[in-house]
C-alpha cells in the first residue's frame, strides 16, 4: 500500500500532526508508531529516527543494526599503569592525564597528549566533511559517551558543535534569501496598490464628474418637460368652447403672428375682405397651436415655418355666415395680399 501524505500508515486515519520518517517517508500517529516499535515490527530507519520514543530494548536494536554496518578496528591494546597503593599517587596521574586531555583537545585534537590514547589514531573529525543530518540527530549523547575519554568526547562536541552550527548557518542563508525574495515582492505589490490606488482615484473623479453632468442633464429635461406641459396646459385652457359664432382663421405665418395681435390680424383680413365695418362685431380673438408647414417659395430645399391659427367669437351665426360667404366669392386669399407690409422673404 503506498503512504498517503495525510494519512497513518498504521492504521489508515487522518493525520493532524504527523510523524514522518525522512528516510521511507511514511506517516503516523505517535501512538500507532509506539506500538508498532514495542511489536519490533518496524523498519530499522523508522526505529533509528524514532528509537526514542520506544523502551530500552528498541533502543539497543536501532544501535545494534546501525553498529552491525559499521567496519571493524584492530589495535593494540595500550598498557594501563596500575592502580597503586599510594591513592593521592594515583588521583596525582588521573589529574596530570586530564590536564593533558585538554591540552589536545584544545590545541589540536587530531594529535592527542594523554598518555593514554598514544596508541589510538584519532581523526581529525573537526574538520572532517559536515553531513546533511538533521539537527535531531545532535539533540543525545553519543551510545558509547560513558566509555569515552576527555579528548574523544570534546572531538565529539566540537564536531556535533560545528555541524549543527553549519547547518544553522545554511538554514538561515536560506531564510535570508526567502526573505529577499518576500521584500521585492512586497515591492511589486506596493507598486501595484498604489496604481490601483490612483487608478480607483481617478476612476472615482470621472464618476462623480459624470454624475453631476447627467443630474444637470435631468433637471434641464424636466425643466423642459415641465415647461411643456404648463404651455400645453395654459393653452389648453385658453381655448373656449366653441359655439356656432366662431370663425377659424388658419396659416397665418409665425413671422407675423408674432408681431400682430389676433384683433390686428382679423382687422387685416377683414379689411381685405371688404368686411372691416364688421370688425366691431368681434367679442374676442385668440392664438392657438402652430403647425409646421414647407415653404411655398422654394419646395425643393428643407426650409420650414409656422403657420398659426385665430379663433374669432363673432356676436352672431350670421355675422360668422355672412363673412364666409364673402371668403367664397373670393376664393383664394393671399397672405401678402392680406399682410403686404409685414409679409417675409419666404412668402414673396
Amino acid at each position: 500500500m503506498s503512504p498517503t501524505s495525510g494519512t497513518c500508515i498504521v492504521c489508515q486515519k487522518q493525520l493532524r500532526s504527523p510523524l514522518t520518517c525522512l528516510s521511507c517517508q511514511l506517516n503516523y500517529h505517535r501512538n500507532c508508531l509506539i506500538t508498532k516499535l514495542n511489536n519490533k515490527t518496524l523498519k530499522n530507519c523508522c526505529v533509528k529516527q524514532f528509537g526514542y520514543l520506544a523502551p530500552s530494548d528498541i533502543e539497543t536494536r536501532s544501535k545494534s543494526a546501525t553498529e552491525s554496518r559499521s567496519p571493524l578496528t584492530l589495535n593494540s591494546v595500550p598498557a594501563f599503569p596500575p592502580i597503586g597503593k599510594n591513592l593521592k599517587s594515583t588521583l596525582k596521574n588521573s589529574k596530570n592525564a586530564s590536564a593533558s586531555s585538554y591540552k589536545s583537545a584544545t590545541l589540536s585534537p587530531s594529535t592527542p597528549v594523554s598518555p593514554l590514547l598514544t596508541n589510538f589514531p584519532i581523526s581529525d573529525s573537526v574538520f572532517s566533511p559536515l553531513s546533511n543530518n538533521k539537527m535531531s540527530q545532535f539533540t543525545k549523547l553519543p551510545d558509547n559517551w560513558s566509555t569515552m575519554n576527555t579528548d574523544e568526547k570534546l572531538t565529539s562536541m566540537m564536531t556535533v558543535f560545528l555541524t549543527s552550527t553549519k547547518m544553522m548557518s545554511d538554514k538561515i542563508d536560506e531564510f535570508g534569501e526567502t526573505i529577499k525574495s518576500l521584500q521585492e515582492k512586497v515591492t511589486t505589490n506596493t507598486s501595484s496598490i498604489k496604481k490601483l490606488e490612483t487608478d480607483f482615484v481617478t476612476l472615482k473623479h470621472d464618476s462623480i464628474a459624470n454624475s453631476t453632468s447627467i443630474s444637470n442633464e435631468m433637471c434641464k429635461l424636466r425643466e423642459e418637460v415641465v415647461g411643456l406641459k404648463d404651455a400645453a396646459g395654459s393653452s389648453q385652457q385658453r381655448i373656449p368652447s366653441i359655439n356656432a359664432s366662431d370663425l377659424l382663421i388658419s396659416g397665418i405665418p409665425e413671422s407675423i403672428a408674432s408681431k400682430l395681435t389676433p384683433l390686428q390680424v382679423s382687422s387685416s383680413i377683414f379689411n381685405k375682405l371688404g368686411v372691416s365695418h364688421l370688425t366691431n362685431d368681434i367679442l374676442s380673438s385668440w392664438k392657438v397651436g402652430n403647425r409646421r408647414v414647407s415653404s411655398n417659395a422654394n419646395t425643393n430645399n428643407d426650409q420650414r415655418s409656422f403657420n398659426c391659427s385665430y379663433f374669432l367669437r363673432m356676436k352672431s351665426a350670421e355675422l360668422r355666415n355672412h363673412i364666409l360667404s364673402v371668403k367664397k366669392k373670393l376664393k383664394i386669399l393671399q397672405v401678402a395680399d392680406a399682410f403686404p407690409d409685414h409679409i417675409d422673404a419666404a412668402f414673396r
